[in-house]
């Protein structure tokens, strides 16, 4: 059995929602809502969602790029909330961020070559010599060679760019890494290179990954297990294998009634299609009720618990309660 790296509970982020008007009442936006849930040493696991969902949220407050409001999150038996400042920024060696845009993560004023050597100068990392042998062993590895070290990012292509942004999170050896939407913003023809990449590193370098996506098929692809993420809330959770072909709840459902490659007979969808909401602090019922075209009277009165429907695959809904 493989052992658990992370280990998040009663993880909870809000946003303070201030509406326009004198007389209007603040209130708190719920982004992340109460969220237990297991990282795998080893496994890469997909967090797939709507935007608006709540998934780069988790994602950040994992790493601790956002505080939350309340819960742990306990990385090989430290609960990171509770590191001062310079305990979690020494701890951040062992997790990064790949982000969605690389353009935007890169200084464009730097090259490519500083920006690589930063994080070890600002982590006391090896002389200059050990630094710029190493950026220039690693520049390989994710494809490139030692003349796109000279630079800098606005002569660089999407693809050559996410590729510099992911050899920036390996440069201090990290565990674990966040890679939120990393090939959105890709053309189709570089994504799956960068997929196949992202696989590479990952065994090279014995990483744990959680991969944040909206996309059902790249999650598929890229994923052990997938958690399934509505309005802050993890609402499906299992081997990937399960979740794709065999998914339980009504929300993962309406995701996969969207994908031109999946039979609609086999789903038998019938889903209200509503806009996503937002969850507020007040809200205590199932977050995905109004959209649900199998609710319940009592679907109002309290979120749902998690329930085994399966070997390591769980759903929050009342309708397997049953089974639970």
């Amino acid at each position: 059995m493989s052992k658990v790296l992370i280990k998040v509970k009663g993880l909870t982020k809000e946003f303070e929602n201030r509406r326009k008007g004198f007389f209007s009442k603040r209130s708190s936006l719920i982004a992340v809502n109460n969220v237990d849930l297991e990282i795998l040493e080893g496994e890469t696991l997909g967090l797939v969602g709507e935007s608006g969902c709540g998934k780069s949220t988790l994602g950040k407050t994992i790493l601790q790029l956002e505080k939350p409001t309340s819960g742990e999150v306990v990385f090989e038996g430290v609960d990171l909330t509770t590191l001062s400042k310079a305990e979690l920024r020494s701890f951040r060696q062992n997790m990064q961020l790949v982000f969605q845009d690389p353009h935007s993560a890169l200084h464009s004023k730097k090259k490519v070559k500083w920006l690589l050597e930063e994080p070890l100068i600002a982590h006391d990392i090896g002389g200059r010599k050990t630094r710029r042998e190493l950026i220039r062993d690693l520049i390989e590895v994710v494809g490139l060679s030692k003349e796109h070290l000279e630079r800098y990012p606005s002569e660089l292509s999407g693809g050559q760019a996410q590729r510099i942004g992911i050899l920036s999170a390996l440069m201090l050896s990290p565990k674990f890494i966040v890679a939120d939407e990393a090939v959105s913003a890709l053309d189709m023809s570089i994504q799956g290179q960068i997929l196949n990449l992202l696989n590479r590193i990952k065994k090279r370098f014995n990483l744990t990954m959680l991969f944040i996506t909206h996309d059902l098929s790249v999650c598929y692809y890229m994923s052990d297990r997938i958690a399934v993420m509505y309005l802050g809330n993890i609402v499906e959770v299992g081997p990937a294998e399960d979740v794709y072909k065999k998914h339980k709840h009504p929300y993962t459902k309406l995701l996969f009634s969207s994908l031109l490659t999946v039979d609609k007979e086999i789903l038998n969808v019938d889903i209200v299609t509503k806009d996503i909401a937002t969850l507020e602090s007040d809200y205590s019922g199932c977050p995905f009720y109004e959209r649900c075209n199998k609710k319940r009277d009592r679907c109002l009165m309290m979120l749902p618990r998690m329930i085994k429907v399966a070997p390591d695959h769980f759903v929050r809904c009342i309708l397997y309660e049953e089974i639970g």
